[in-house]
């Protein structure tokens, strides 16, 4: 379902020292900034960098698709994956959007966006929908991660201390944040298993682990995977993989248990409001932020390869290879967007 939007831009935000993604506090400072460009862009000149034009919003498991209409075609403003959105909140007419975002090997920040709803019961519905969509991803992902270290064998997994790495937020000062693992066993280990079933798929053999598998076959099964359905192998490595996720079961708490990294505790409401939630100005007007209009999203961080090749897992591959809209080109004097006020 498309639901009719103006985006009122981003600014970046920061989570609290120990906390997965920010909280509710951080959403109403960075509320204050979308709602006032000029002060906002004296931070960061890209910072409230909205636009006036009508845009056209849909919400799937493929990610927030934004597009605006020209006279041929509709164009895409914002292509958003789910897996990287961590928190979201309607406020009267405003849905705020909390996204995790790599600052290109520079550290890991936060993005809010503010999207702006022709009325309230709207803006509330978009907030549900993408709470929705987002925990059904992350189900997903979390099934298939343990498929994988269970096919792998690979139990009692405990990660490394993430490096650490200074960069400024919208304030001006200088944080540190967590730099993103380079070497990421779990998506290596679903290519593997790709491969290794693409392999009992051509040979007509069976497997119960991963096996060693040569770097021309895990090319060969990558190909595949990149052509989808034009690969006669594809859907039968599709259904092989289900088959063996089908059995995954993440109420198992023993099972579970077992394949979880130490720091993969389920995340409560309380968290939520946990996460920065600190006292916010008192000279200025606040908006109210209600346990009925929070959506909780059960966040976790996954690579954006793993999350990739798991929705085309779980998807079946029918929405693989489908035609996108064209990607806008936005410019100064594009005739596209009202960008006067920048």
């Amino acid at each position: 379902m498309s639901s009719q939007i103006q985006y009122l831009g981003f600014v970046y935000i920061k989570s609290e020292e120990g906390k997965r993604f920010p909280g509710l506090s951080a959403v109403r400072k960075a509320s204050k900034l979308l709602e006032k460009p000029k002060k906002a862009q004296k931070l960061h000149p890209l910072f409230a960098c909205g636009f006036d034009t009508n845009l056209n919003m849909s919400v799937s498991p493929e990610g927030i698709i934004v597009t605006v209409s020209s006279e041929e075609e509709e164009l895409i403003v914002m292509d958003h994956p789910m897996h990287k959105v961590s928190f979201v909140v309607a406020v009267k007419k405003t849905v705020y959007v909390v996204a995790k975002h790599d600052l290109r090997g520079k550290g890991v920040m936060f993005k809010c966006h503010g999207f702006r709803a022709k009325s309230s019961a709207i803006a509330s519905m978009i907030a549900k929908d993408v709470a929705a969509i987002s925990n059904n991803v992350f189900k997903k992902l979390r099934q298939t991660r343990l498929f994988v270290r269970d096919k792998s064998g690979r139990t009692a997994i405990h990660r490394k201390d993430s490096k650490l790495r200074s960069v400024t937020d919208e304030s001006g000062e200088v944080n540190e944040v967590r730099m993103r693992a380079k070497a990421d066993a779990d998506t290596k280990a679903l290519r593997q298993l790709i491969a290794q079933t693409r392999i009992s798929v051509v040979d007509g053999t069976a497997f119960d682990a991963i096996e060693a598998i040569s770097d021309e076959q895990k090319a060969q099964a990558q190909l595949m995977w990149d052509k989808g359905q034009e690969d006669d192998t594809f859907l039968e490595v599709i259904k092989q993989l289900q088959s063996g996720l089908s059995a995954i079961n993440l109420s198992d708490a023993d099972f579970v248990s077992r394949y979880m990294h130490e720091d993969e505790t389920p995340l409560t409401l309380a968290d939520a409001f946990e996460a920065g939630d600190t006292v916010v100005d008192d000279d200025e007007d606040e908006e109210e932020f209600t346990l009925d209009e929070l959506q909780m999203i059960d966040f976790e961080d996954f690579s954006d390869d793993f999350a990739r090749m798991t929705l085309m897992l779980h998807d079946d591959g029918t929405s693989h290879g489908q035609k996108m809209p064209r990607y806008a080109e936005i410019t100064l004097d594009s005739d596209l967007f009202n960008i006067s006020y920048i």
